[in-house]
């Protein structure tokens, strides 16, 4: 909740810092359990950086090669918009 008083008046598109780290951290919960002994651990936590990155690289390349989908009749703003933004934000 500090971060609302310094970030008030910024734009963020819908991403806060918060959101994204309880993300990651669900996501990383799949991989690691309590039982698991110390080389369980490192490799399952490579594996899950693995798997974060196939997902960032499969991001970029939609964003870079599809076109987006128009939902208002504002479609300069719209296409505008899809050129700065990634096509998951946008």
């Amino acid at each position: 909740m500090w971060a609302n008083a310094y970030l008030g008046g910024k734009f963020c598109a819908g991403i806060r810092t918060t959101s994204r780290c309880k993300g990651i951290n669900s996501s990383l919960k799949k991989f690691i359990k309590s039982g698991n002994c110390l080389l369980e651990l490192v490799e399952n936590l490579d594996r899950f950086v693995k798997d974060y990155r196939s997902n960032e690289f499969i991001v970029d390349y939609k964003t870079l090669y599809s076109n987006p989908v128009m939902n208002t009749g504002l479609e300069t703003k719209e296409r505008s918009a899809s050129k700065l933004y990634m096509r998951e934000i946008f």
